[in-house]
């Protein structure tokens, strides 16, 4: 394995990506190990090296999104270049794309994507997060996430967290803007209705402790 590694340093980036797919190939061709241990060793070890590779392919995106390659090849813009030549879902093509352009402004996320220290799922919800924020706020909510990250929370809360990271990173520079729900006050009970696709509705609100025990009751 050494000497394969060593090999590798002097291999130009087209011969690097030659040599990853015809690794991969040969990978698909053989049957997992019948063993569930080892499977789990290997689906670890294999999975943080495919999180790793969306970080290379983040940075091709990337430069064939700000050339504009897609157009001269007669396509509207680099996520239907996704879509078309790649074969991926819109809501895939979008959470490349997203990853492709944020990760130039998070240095941190892009590090440690790039050694393994990150995985695919977090980095992306990162760049989901701070796409819509100017580039100090970014650097702000990047370390807000990461130390959620650090701190042990799961994908789907750092989703949650991500989406108000712009209301933490105002608290984080002293800007004392109260939460929403603090500024409905709580004296009385409030609740929001919004209708979901499939004809059923999310709740939101707070309820004082009378309402609160009328609805226990």
């Amino acid at each position: 394995m050494d000497s394969i590694v060593a090999g590798l340093d002097s291999a130009s980036t087209a011969e690097l990506v030659e040599a990853a797919a015809a690794i991969t190939t040969q990978l698909a061709q053989r049957s997992a190990p019948d063993s569930g241990t080892a499977c789990m060793e290997l689906a670890e070890q294999f999975a943080a090296a495919l999180d790793q590779g969306e970080q290379v392919l983040a940075g091709l995106i990337a430069v064939v999104d700000r050339t504009g390659e897609p157009k001269h090849w007669g396509l509207a813009s680099t996520q239907a270049w996704l879509r078309c030549r790649l074969g991926m879902r819109e809501g895939r093509a979008q959470e490349r794309l997203t990853l492709a352009r944020q990760l130039p402004r998070l240095q941190q996320v892009n590090q440690q994507l790039a050694t393994g220290a990150l995985s695919y799922g977090y980095a992306a919800t990162i760049a989901d997060a701070v796409q819509r924020l100017n580039d100090e706020d970014c650097a702000a909510a990047e370390g807000i996430l990461l130390e959620a990250v650090a701190g042990g929370v799961s994908a789907r809360n750092l989703a949650r967290l991500g989406r108000r990271v712009h209301d933490l990173v105002a608290e984080l520079a002293g800007e004392d803007q109260p939460p929403e729900d603090a500024q409905r006050g709580y004296q009385r009970s409030w609740m929001t209705v919004s209708r979901s696709l499939d004809g059923g509705c999310y709740l939101h609100g707070w309820l004082n402790p009378e309402d609160t025990a009328i609805l226990d009751g």
